[in-house]
C-alpha cells in the first residue's frame, strides 16, 4: 500500500510537533526514530488490510480463523490464541480473539513484541505515535488521545517516563469509537492501542479491535453462562 509508506514519510517531517514531555529530542534522536518510523511500513501495512486486521473479518467462524492461523483454546472460554498469521507480522508477538458460535468472530488483541527504549519512554513513545498516526490515515482521527501522568504522581522528571508507565502512573492510550449507530472501516465498533511497560527499559504496545457485533458477542456469553447455572 504506496499511501501508508508517503504517509509514514509525512510523519518523518512532523515529529518534533508532538514531543516527549516538552523536550526537544536532538538530531540525532529524530533520525533514529524517523528511520524507525519507515521500518514500521509493513506493520501498517498489515494493520490496513482491506479484510479487517491481520486479515480477519467480522462474523468469521472458527474453521475459517484456524484456516488463518493455528488458533488455540486459552484459559479463557470462547477466547482463542495464536503466536502467527497467515496476514499477520512478526512484530507481532500473539493474537487473541473472541469468537461465539452463533456471532463469529467479535473481538480481536494483538501484543506487539518488545520494544527497546531509554528510561524517558522515547522509542516506545516514537512508535507509538507513528503507529497512531498511520491508522488515522485509514480510520480518521482518534476520538480520544491520553498522554498524561495521573493526579497526585511524583514521577514528573523525563528520565522517570518509564518508571510512571511501569507504576501505571502514566498512561498512553488512543481510541477510535464513533459514535453509536456508526462504524468504523471493517465493520469495527472501536479500536483502542495502549503502551505498556514490560520493565524501565522495555515496553510494548497492544492493540483491541472491536467489531460491530461485539456487544451481541457480549449479550450471548452472558446466555450461556446464565443457562448453565438455571436449575
Amino acid at each position: 500500500m504506496p499511501h501508508v509508506v508517503d504517509h509514514l514519510q509525512g510523519m518523518v517531517q512532523s515529529l518534533p510537533a508532538w514531543p516527549l514531555g516538552g523536550r526537544g529530542p536532538g538530531l540525532k534522536r529524530v533520525g533514529r526514530a524517523a528511520k524507525g518510523l519507515l521500518l514500521l511500513a509493513p506493520l501498517l501495512t498489515t494493520l490496513g488490510a482491506s479484510a479487517g486486521p491481520f486479515g480477519l473479518q467480522n462474523g468469521m467462524s472458527l474453521p475459517d480463523l484456524k484456516r488463518q492461523g493455528g488458533f488455540t483454546a486459552s484459559s479463557q472460554e470462547f477466547v482463542f490464541t495464536a503466536a502467527a498469521l497467515a496476514s499477520g507480522h512478526p512484530d507481532i508477538s500473539s493474537y487473541d480473539v473472541l469468537i461465539t458460535p452463533a456471532q463469529g468472530l467479535c473481538q480481536v488483541k494483538a501484543v506487539s513484541k518488545g520494544i527497546d527504549t531509554t528510561a524517558d519512554g522515547l522509542e516506545l513513545h516514537r512508535r507509538f505515535k507513528g503507529l497512531a498516526e498511520a491508522m488515522s490515515g485509514k480510520y480518521g482521527p482518534p476520538s480520544n488521545v491520553y498522554d498524561h501522568l495521573r493526579m497526585g504522581s511524583i514521577l514528573h522528571a523525563s528520565h522517570e517516563w518509564m518508571t510512571g508507565l511501569v507504576k501505571r502512573d502514566r498512561v498512553l492510550i488512543a481510541e477510535w469509537s464513533p459514535p453509536e449507530p456508526a462504524l468504523l472501516r471493517d465493520a469495527l465498533s472501536s479500536i483502542k492501542m495502549t503502551a505498556t511497560a514490560l520493565s524501565e527499559n522495555r515496553g510494548q504496545i497492544e492493540f483491541d479491535y472491536r467489531f460491530g457485533n461485539y456487544r451481541e458477542c457480549q449479550a450471548a456469553i452472558r446466555a450461556i453462562i446464565n443457562a448453565r447455572t438455571q436449575l
